[in-house]
């Protein structure tokens, strides 16, 4: 009987560990309620040689790499290496060099035509879950002409249900005239749905 019980308690426990819903990671893990996003919106001009890269990411409060949410196909497969003035703030936080094949393909793309772009971060980070609430800063990161670089950055306070647009910083690094529009009017849009 004795071993009939502890058979029956084994069993629960483990059940519960392998569920994962320990109350310690009950608490760590609040995840925002209501439905929100974060629209990217800026104004893309290609320039010629040794430009034309970007890469959009998430980090957390404390300065870790939540999610890459674009980078150009050419710096996330191998301009990492052959041009390293291609988004080295990016390639820093992320390195390219230790992901497969295919965590690369599911955050490139080709470098797009001139225009008016638009991306959204959904809130998940890179292994598609909802990040806990909390303070992020968003980043877009373009590579104007050689060492030539701009890093815009915003602040934004997930899962607090406030909405608008959010105030950007800009940072540049370099001296080139070249390309100096090839990524103008940027703005982050910071949306909530009521459920």
């Amino acid at each position: 009987m004795k071993k009939l019980r502890l058979a029956a308690v084994l069993f629960v426990v483990s059940s519960f560990h392998a569920s994962g819903n320990t109350f310690a990671d009950d608490q760590s893990q609040q995840t925002s309620k209501v439905p929100e996003r974060l629209d990217i919106t800026f104004d893309y001009q290609r320039g010629g040689i040794a430009s034309s890269q970007y890469a959009i990411w998430v980090e957390d409060a404390a300065g870790k790499p939540v999610r890459t949410i674009f980078v150009t196909r050419f710096t996330a497969t191998r301009g990492f290496s052959e041009r390293p003035d291609a988004v080295p703030t990016w390639v820093a936080r992320f390195n390219p060099a230790q992901m497969t094949s295919a965590q690369v393909d599911a955050v490139s793309g080709a470098t797009p035509s001139n225009g008016s772009l638009h991306y959204t971060w959904d809130g998940k980070d890179n292994q598609g879950k909802p990040v806990p609430a909390g303070s992020y800063t968003v980043f877009l990161e373009g590579t104007l002409y050689w060492g030539t670089r701009v890093l815009y950055s915003a602040k934004v306070r997930w899962g607090n249900g406030n909405a608008g647009q959010v105030p950007v910083t800009v940072h540049k690094t370099g001296t080139s005239k070249r390309n100096r529009n090839m990524i103008a009017n940027v703005r982050f849009s910071h949306t909530t749905t009521k459920p």
